[in-house]
């Protein structure tokens, strides 16, 4: 046997004894999952040697392994909430919901689908502009290109994609997703 396990097999020798410490906290249903978790803890804290004095467990260290893994389990399980399956039962979905992430989902497909057929200048101008939330002033200062040059290129990308998807796009703003 390899010396650094031994610790283990002293342990488990005394399994029974560390669940009912366990249950003894009040944890009668996960009172096996804590004590694993206790092996673990001292596996990947290399404790070994603090849990056995002389061939025997240290039931002190090993009650404090146990407490803290309990607390840390209660805390865990505060931060759960569970709700009560009969009161799920009466919810519904609202098909209204469905078809408008539909709609939405279409329009942005169609919108991707016409400025990918854009030249690469125009697409990446329209996305600085629309996307980063950068004016047009602040596009000229930071390239070589004039205002006038960018706003007439972002004027022709608007009107590209009014004249390919701005029917879907007024249906979806009246409500008629199923127009989309």
């Amino acid at each position: 046997m390899h010396v650094n396990n031994q610790w283990a097999t002293i342990l488990c020798k005394h399994h029974k004894e560390w669940v009912s410490i366990v249950k003894n906290f009040g944890e009668h249903n996960y009172a096996e999952d804590i004590v694993q978790e206790m092996y673990v803890r001292i596996h990947n804290s290399n404790a070994g040697e603090k849990v056995i004095i002389n061939g025997e467990p240290n039931r002190a260290y090993i009650w404090s392994i146990l407490k803290n893994t309990f607390i840390t389990y209660e805390k865990q399980k505060a931060k759960v909430h569970k709700v009560d399956i009969d009161s799920l039962v009466h919810l519904s979905y609202d098909e209204t919901d469905i078809m408008y992430h539909r709609a939405l989902n279409t329009i942005q497909q169609n919108i991707e689908a016409e400025m990918y057929r854009w030249h690469p200048y125009d697409k990446k101008l329209f996305e600085v502009h629309v996307q980063d939330q950068k004016s047009m002033r602040t596009i000229a200062t930071g390239t070589t290109i004039s205002v006038k040059s960018i706003f007439n290129t972002i004027k022709n990308c608007k009107t590209r994609l009014k004249n390919e998807i701005g029917e879907d796009y007024e249906d979806f703003k009246n409500g008629e997703y199923e127009r989309v």
